[in-house]
């Protein structure tokens, strides 16, 4: 019961104030987001056979220490979960699907660490 007066407070109090795109979606913190997804696809795609800058790539596998990618893959769980909780969309939206996609990578490279340390 007491659930319940929570989420209906806390839908009463969400609806009457503005998410604050402008932080959320500022130039470093969009720079950021782009970095990642590019790291992540030169780190994990095995079918991309460019020849990349190794410092590019060896800053990308600094960067995206392991808990780093663990940071990455909670944020994701966070944000398609209270999405999930407020749509009725059981098969995904765009969005969820090209998160879903972050999620495997940086998971895969997660797993391809734990493989080389053994």
């Amino acid at each position: 019961m007491a659930g319940d007066f929570a989420s209906i407070f806390h839908t009463i109090m969400a609806s009457q104030r503005p998410v604050d795109y402008d932080t959320i979606l500022s130039t470093p913190n969009m720079a950021e987001a782009n970095f990642v997804r590019s790291a992540l696809s030169i780190l994990t795609d095995p079918d991309d056979e460019e020849d990349h800058d190794k410092d590019v790539v060896a800053m990308a596998y600094k960067k995206l220490s392991d808990d780093y990618l663990r940071g990455i893959m909670t944020g994701i769980v966070v944000s398609i979960y209270a999405d999930h909780r407020w749509s009725n969309n059981s098969m995904g939206t765009p969005a969820h699907h090209e998160l879903g996609d972050i999620y495997e990578q940086a998971s895969a490279l997660l797993l391809e660490r734990l493989g080389t340390e053994a």
